[in-house]
């Protein structure tokens, strides 16, 4: 009567309790507190996330978010209806924000009074760590509650870790025990002098080593509770979170428990051996396993008499997963019978089987101890069509089997059980009708009835826990057993048996067939009518091809046409190039024959050698047009950008073209009017030859006494520190038709040849024009009529500048120098003989000592010959025979003697690009000047040096 008075108080309590929380739930409701809410009245909350491992994963909006406090926050927010704003950053930073009031909520903080005053702690904690002293589970010297059993013995912590180092410090200091405290800067490296017997205990957390095997905490030192805490002034947000942490608390404990087992078990890495694992695994470099034959997907030895199955991963994998590198040499003996195997077990032939029951009442029977769990196994009832009531009557068992025979003796004990050689001769029984049934593994019923089309099977209840047996006794073998399955995880067996379900069957290609008969008569139904689609596309694809080469014969002809074009077209510039070599050149031949015999006519041998000089030059920039070009197409030419005044370029160009327009009586108009800023920064050639090619093609192709114009304006508005400027030049000369416009920035395009119009020219001057305008970044656009006249203009937006490094002066000043090189000596090095006169010559007119090399080699000879001083400065030709400038001159460089390796050297050299100059400075040059030397050019590099 007591008892039955007992639970009538009890469940008249329960029901009180119940109540409460209903009203309590109620008064909370209509007190407007809202418990869920609707998705369209979400209150946004700030809340602070840092990273921490295991506690809150994903500290940005791109990565997945996870962790203990993650799942935490979202269960709060399924009762509040919060829809969350991260705000991320590191926790000292947040915490600071939190306290400012920047943001609504942050997790992972520890009570203390001093923050009592800064943020508000809700009545419930969201975790909470206890902080132990864990030593090996067989010493005996370390005693709880004796702090003399301490004395000397050395405890392990992790120095990051403020919270257990000033913990265990504290106690330390407290209790006054005689300690040694040892700082390790990770968790594993502590384990791995702990395993070692390098230190007798170490701290830790309870829900970290909550899961390692083989430890004991000896000694609790601290305790730390850690909340979700809201800012100051946020009050609302707290009432909400404490009604949903009530309802967390009464209804989802369990949730939360598993949530912490969850990232407590993730977190955790069984990193500690025990002594008594340690000195198993030490006396133990072979293990023997026993297992059955003919049981896959667990075990079976194959056709090379090896082990196969989940055992062969199993075993492996266990003791590699383990603390160290035991790696035991495994052997593997596979028995026809589970009685024979158990025996092996007893005798000490093998060291551990698999599998076994997990039923502790047949283990102590069969006389082996069970591991935990490797793999749980549901099983299926294999029954003969149709299904009845008596199927179970009678129930066939494999002999050989002993957990098929307990598991139908505990389950059907009023079945009668008859017993067959093996499971195959079950199954032959139960097709014959001699048994109702049989008990399968599910993982081998489809393997053992699937293809059996008058047997089925039905899914029992129950399951059977697979296990790995060990002998009585042999606690520290079932230690390490258990050890490792614990690292392995519970779904390790699962996983691992899916591997071999292949295996289990000889899966032939009738029963392939006749499982699958609907898909292979659709299959032929499909072949027929990719036959009939064959023959169909066949004719297609003919007619396709035939179009096909067509266009391809199309496409040959037109390509045929445009080689054709090509050759014309080069044919025709050949020829005109030819024409307008042959041009200067028979007249500096004619002039030259005639200066030869104009004998004591001084005036008239000096106009034929200045028309000489302008034929020359006329020469040299039809090669320079030609060798640009080619220079500009291989991506050669780089813009070398400086300070420059746009208006000294212009006055330089001004007094190029005035001279030419005067030749003719042409008017030529210059206005810069418009220009606010003169000083940027642009390639100062560059613009000059635009501008020398634009106005000397006004020039050439307006007749006498026509008018050429150039003016630059400068338009608003430009982006900072930019102009935009526009660069006109007009005339009104004899134009251009339009289908040559098409085509006018061509190289080598002319109208008409120099033959017939009359005007020298490569046709290369408005292609190069083109090419430095896009360099530039710039625009170039033309109109123009026939017999009206042309405009160009060209749109360029340079780099404003503050000054330009004006040389002018300086140069002009060298001009006007009389030079007087007296008492120097120079050694011409140069393999081409006229030109070595012609150096020589206008050397020594300067004043100079000349001495002469014709290669590399003969140079560097008579330098280390001569000695230091001798020579004051060499000319270097870059293109000789035996050795040619570059080398020479590197030679010259590495001489031991430090004035003979630092005497100037110029390179004298046909190439005139920019990376013929750097290839010369990189060799260990001076300086640099192209042929045909400019006298001038040459005068003032020499006195620059002197």
């Amino acid at each position: 009567m007591e008892k039955k008075r007992e639970k009538r108080t009890s469940r008249k309590g329960d029901r009180i309790v119940s109540v409460c929380i209903v009203l309590v739930f109620f008064v909370y409701l209509f007190l407007g507190i809202q418990v869920n809410v609707d998705a369209g009245e979400q209150k946004t909350v700030k809340i602070g996330y840092y990273k921490a491992h295991d506690f809150q994963e994903g500290a940005d909006d791109s990565a997945a978010k996870s962790g203990y406090s993650y799942e935490y926050i979202q269960k709060v927010a399924s009762y509040t209806g919060w829809r969350y704003q991260y705000v991320y950053g590191e926790w000292k930073d947040l915490y600071e924000k939190l306290k400012t009031g920047e943001i609504d909520l942050m997790a992972g903080i520890s009570y203390n009074d001093d923050r009592v005053n800064s943020m508000l702690f809700p009545e419930y904690e969201m975790i909470n760590e206890t902080f132990y002293i864990y030593k090996d589970t067989d010493d005996t010297t370390i005693k709880c509650g004796n702090i003399d059993s301490y004395a000397g013995k050395k405890i392990g912590v992790v120095n990051n870790d403020k919270r257990m180092m000033t913990a265990l410090e504290d106690w330390a200091k407290e209790k006054q025990a005689d300690i040694q405290i040892q700082y390790y800067g990770s968790l594993e490296s502590c384990a791995e002098d702990f395993n070692q017997k390098n230190i007798d205990a170490f701290v830790s957390a309870d829900n970290v080593a909550s899961s390692y095997t083989g430890i004991s905490p000896v000694e609790k030192i601290g305790k730390e509770a850690y909340y979700l805490c809201v800012a100051k002034d946020r009050e609302d947000l707290l009432d909400e979170l404490n009604m949903a942490l009530s309802i967390i608390t009464e209804q989802d404990a369990l949730d939360v428990d598993e949530l912490h087992k969850k990232y407590s078990a993730e977190s955790s890495v069984t990193i500690f051996l025990s002594e008594k694992e340690q000195d198993w695994l030490a006396e133990h470099d072979t293990v023997t396993v026993g297992y059955s034959n003919d049981y896959l997907p667990y075990c079976d030895t194959d056709k090379d008499g090896k082990a196969t199955g989940l055992v062969s991963d199993l075993i492996p994998d266990m003791f590699d997963a383990l603390p160290g590198d035991y790696e035991p040499d495994i052997i593997y003996r596979g028995y026809n019978s589970q009685n024979e195997m158990v025996e092996a077990l007893k005798n000490g032939d093998v060291d551990m089987i698999f599998p076994v029951s997990s039923e502790a009442w047949y283990a102590e029977q069969e006389g082996y101890q069970e591991s935990t769990n490797v793999v749980t196994s549901p099983i299926d009832l294999a029954y003969r069509e149709p299904y009845t009531g008596k199927m179970t009557a009678k129930i066939a068992v494999n002999k050989n089997n002993q957990l098929q025979y307990n598991y139908t003796v505990q389950n059907y004990p009023d079945a009668e059980i008859i017993q067959y050689d093996s499971i195959e001769e079950c199954i032959k029984a139960l097709k014959s009708g001699e048994v109702g049934s049989t008990i399968l593994s599910a993982r081998r019923a489809n393997y053992l009835v699937g293809a059996e089309k008058k047997l089925n099977v039905l899914p029992l209840e129950n399951t059977e826990d697979r296990c790995i047996g060990v002998a009585v006794g042999n606690t520290a073998l079932l230690q390490i057993i258990n050890h490792g399955l614990s690292i392995l995880g519970e779904n390790y067996g699962l996983n691992h048996t899916y591997t071999y379900m292949d295996a289990m069957r000889n899966y032939t290609a009738i029963d392939f067939i006749q499982d699958n008969i609907w898909i292979f008569t659709g299959i032929l139904i499909v072949i027929f009518l990719c036959i009939i689609w064959y023959f169909c596309q066949r004719d297609q694809n003919m007619q396709k091809q035939a179009k096909k080469e067509a266009k391809q014969k199309q496409e040959l002809e037109n390509a045929l046409t445009i080689a054709r074009q090509a050759n014309r077209a080069r044919g025709v510039f050949l020829r005109n190039m030819s024409h307008d070599i042959r041009t200067p050149l028979n007249a500096i031949i004619g002039f030259a024959k005639l200066a030869m015999k104009s004998e004591g006519n001084f005036e008239q041998i000096q106009d034929y050698l200045n028309k000489i000089s302008v034929s020359g030059d006329h020469l040299l920039a039809i090669v320079n047009d030609v060798l640009e070009v080619s220079r500009i197409e291989s991506g050669q030419t780089k813009m070398e950008e400086l300070p420059c005044n746009i208006k000294n370029i212009v006055d330089e160009v001004e007094v190029i073209i005035q001279g030419q327009a005067q030749e003719k009586t042409q008017t030529f108009i210059v206005d810069t009017s418009k220009v606010k800023d003169y000083y940027i920064y642009c390639d100062r050639l560059r613009v000059k030859e635009v501008l020398v090619n634009l106005l000397g093609n006004a020039v050439k192709f307006t007749p006498n006494g026509g008018k050429i114009e150039l003016r630059i304006i400068q338009n608003e508005p430009a982006p900072e520190g930019y102009a935009n400027y526009e660069v006109h030049v007009k005339d009104n000369g004899c134009g251009m038709s339009p289908e040559f416009m098409e085509k006018m920035f061509q190289p080598f395009e002319r109208e008409r040849t120099s033959t017939v119009s009359g005007i020298q020219g490569t046709g290369l001057g408005l292609s190069i024009t083109k090419q430095f305008v896009d360099l530039m970044g710039g625009t170039i656009e033309v109109t123009s009529k026939e017999k009206e006249g042309t405009e160009v203009i060209v749109r360029i937006s340079p780099r404003l500048a503050q000054t330009e490094k004006d040389e002018r002066t300086e140069n002009t000043e060298s001009e006007e120098k009389d030079y007087d090189f007296r008492g120097k000596r120079i050694l011409v090095v140069e393999d081409n003989e006229l030109n070595r006169e012609i150096v020589k010559a206008v050397l020594e007119e300067t004043g100079f000592e000349v001495e002469e090399a014709e290669n590399g080699a003969v140079a560097v000879d008579k330098i280390k010959t001569a000695g230091a001083l001798y020579y004051d400065v060499v000319l270097m030709d870059i293109q000789m025979p035996v050795m040619d400038g570059y080398m020479a001159t590197k030679k010259i460089r590495s001489l031991e003697d430090s004035d003979l390796a630092n005497i100037p050297i110029i390179a004298l050299s046909a190439n005139a690009f920019e990376e013929d100059r750097k290839a010369s400075t990189d060799a260990g040059m001076n300086g640099h000047l192209a042929k045909p030397v400019n006298v001038s050019e040459l005068l003032k590099m020499l006195c620059k040096l002197f």
